[in-house]
């Protein structure tokens, strides 16, 4: 694989990446899911072969080469999306607690009856009537 057609991460075994359909370019149709199945000798060519998930050709493999920018035929990295920024309060509380959780922890066979948890009993089977 050339310096510049070499991703700045090395492809792996099952990771996650999109493929660009022959013949299309991103703004005819947008990347499809595909996934690495297997890194081919470096030696012998530079691509890598996938399992592509396509909604319109179904699922299949293919062998396919590297580019940085979105090309027909090349497999690709998806764009980077920051995670969504969410009110951290809930889950500082609920770690907090979690924390704090093993001191109040009773062992069951310390517990009173009433404070041991119940399980319903199952419900009774209907009879078949033949």
């Amino acid at each position: 694989m050339s310096d510049s057609t070499r991703p700045k991460q090395p492809p792996s075994v099952s990771r996650s990446v999109h493929y660009h359909r022959p013949g299309t370019t991103t703004e005819q149709a947008p990347p499809v899911p595909a996934v690495v199945v297997a890194l081919l000798p470096e030696d012998l060519t530079d691509a890598v072969q996938l399992f592509v998930m396509d909604p319109v050709a179904g699922v299949h493999f293919v062998t396919a080469s590297y580019s940085e920018k979105p090309s027909p035929g090349k497999w690709s990295y998806p764009p980077y999306v920051a995670p969504a920024i969410v009110d951290k309060q809930p889950a500082a509380v609920a770690s907090e607690s979690l924390l704090r959780a093993p001191e109040t922890l009773k062992p069951m066979a310390t517990m009173a009856p009433a404070e041991k948890p119940t399980v319903p009993p199952p419900a009774p089977a209907a009879e078949k009537k033949s």
